[in-house]
């Protein structure tokens, strides 16, 4: 009996060894190999992502060149629009732009005045407005027409508006014109 006994002792004092083992295993498993094993998925997403990030900026420095180049054709228009668009403080330069084309196309300008309007009328944008200028004038036909081809050609944006052209009953070459030339003004 006491040999069965020891070799029942043995195989528990081995079970126990094994179970021991297994639990030691586990440990480790547990606060070594899977802490370590989820901070190493961590590190590679990171890395996944910092990979990807030096991708795009190698790209965008490969285009620099290219993203610079539209820079510049972006500040021309700008400038472009901004010698069409002129600031409040330019609308006597435009009157005097319009008795000289007036003067080079023979057109004898009798009236010329700024139409004053209403906040709400005038209010077309965030940064501009409407600056309506009154023009009345005796004319032939032709000259007329090469004034307004002018205008609406200018550097600056205008719009001719409700012309009104009467016959002169004592010179029929020479008609009696109304016009409303719209220019746009940066506020």
């Amino acid at each position: 009996m006491k040999k069965q006994s020891i070799v029942e002792i043995l195989k528990k004092k081995s079970q126990l060894q094994s179970y021991g083992l297994m639990a030691l295993a586990l440990i480790y498993l547990f606060f070594v190999i899977v802490p370590t094993a989820k901070g190493l998925l961590v590190k590679l997403l990171e890395v996944g992502q910092l990979k990807a990030m030096t991708l795009k900026t190698t790209e965008d420095w490969r285009n620099i060149e290219a993203l610079k180049k539209r820079v510049a054709e972006l500040n021309q228009k700008i400038d472009s629009y901004e010698k069409k668009l002129p600031g409040e403080k330019e609308i006597p330069a435009i009157l005097e732009y319009l008795s000289a084309a007036a003067k080079e196309l023979d057109l004898k300008l009798t009236e010329i005045k700024p139409v004053e309007q209403t906040k709400e009328q005038d209010q077309v944008g965030a940064f501009y407005y409407k600056a309506p200028i009154l023009l009345s004038a005796e004319s032939p036909y032709h000259n007329l027409g090469r004034f307004i081809n002018k205008l609406e050609n200018a550097d600056r944006f205008m719009k001719i508006s409700n012309i009104k052209i009467l016959a002169n009953p004592n010179s029929p070459g020479i008609h009696y014109v109304q016009l409303t030339v719209v220019t746009y003004v940066m506020k």
